[in-house]
């Protein structure tokens, strides 16, 4: 049972632990440091002469725990560049100009026969 508390609490800092070896040899100190934390067990010593002492950290090597390595940073994306200037799509071509209305009829030539009795006629005058 780790020993979790607020402020942190050692060995010794509880009188259950410093009265029984049991309670004692059950917890351990957890401290943290930049990349792992540090585990120690709690061990009881019924002839210390000082009470805060019976159940103290043990003298062997802390066990670490390394922290898991952070995920990696994920690539940044690349920087919003503007987009060119997007011309419209072509427009279409326009429609051809409406042909022309053929002038109005006029009036049919005269014939020849006509024609020749009109010139004849101008001439007898």
């Amino acid at each position: 049972r780790g020993i979790t508390a607020d402020p942190p609490e050692w060995c010794g800092s509880s009188s259950d632990r410093r009265e029984t070896r049991e309670i004692c040899e059950a917890a351990y100190v957890a401290t943290d440091g930049a990349s792992s934390r540090e585990i120690r067990r709690c061990v009881f010593d019924p002839h210390s002469l000082k009470i805060k002492k019976r159940c103290a950290m043990s003298e062997e090597p802390p066990r670490l725990c390394q922290y898991p390595a952070p995920p990696p940073v994920p690539p940044t994306p690349p920087p919003d560049l503007p987009l060119p200037p997007s011309s419209p799509p072509p427009l279409p071509p326009p429609p051809p100009p409406p042909s022309p209305r053929p002038p109005p009829p006029r009036h049919p030539p005269p014939s020849p026969t006509s024609r020749a009795l009109a010139v004849a006629r101008l001439h007898a005058r």
